[in-house]
């Protein structure tokens, strides 16, 4: 993923790429034998970006690609067709951490203090790593990771 903006350090190496001209970054990232996708920016409070141009144009435009090389995909033994496939899942997953869309759940068991009343939480289990919208989330491979009786209330927060 090679971008280029005047104010944020996107892709995969931001900055490694700022010496190149547009035309520079276009020839390397679309030559022959290369899987690639334009990238695109949409920066109106707050910033996302996606393959395809978004329909404002005056604060959004082209901000770089994403590409996987010939070379790579003999490597890896991958198709164009599955490059393409990891190409378009790693902007979605690359738009999730930009928008913010990254959490975690934590459960907590709430302690009081017979005598003094006080309050205070412990944490019972919790599992990070998810990106996305909550109710996209994988609700049996998180519910697999939390204790059965805390399933119905996980359910409720998923449906939230």
């Amino acid at each position: 993923m090679i971008c280029k903006h005047d104010r944020y350090s996107l892709g995969d190496k931001p900055g490694e790429y700022n010496e190149m001209s547009i035309d520079d970054v276009t020839e390397l990232a679309t030559a022959e034998g290369n899987v690639w996708f334009p990238l695109y920016l949409y920066d109106h409070s707050g910033i996302t970006m996606r393959t395809t141009p978004f329909s404002c144009p005056w604060d959004s435009g082209q901000v770089g690609y994403i590409f996987i090389s010939k070379e790579q995909m003999e490597e890896e033994k991958i198709t164009p067709e599955k490059a393409e496939e990891y190409l378009r899942y790693e902007v979605e997953e690359y738009d999730n951490y930009l928008q913010g869309n990254y959490w975690g759940i934590v459960l907590e068991e709430k302690k009081i203090c017979l005598t003094c009343n006080h309050t205070e939480y412990e944490v019972v289990e919790s599992l990070w790593g998810f990106f996305g919208k909550l109710k996209d989330a994988p609700i049996l491979d998180i519910k697999s990771n939390f204790p059965e009786d805390s399933h119905e209330l996980l359910q409720a927060l998923i449906n939230y």
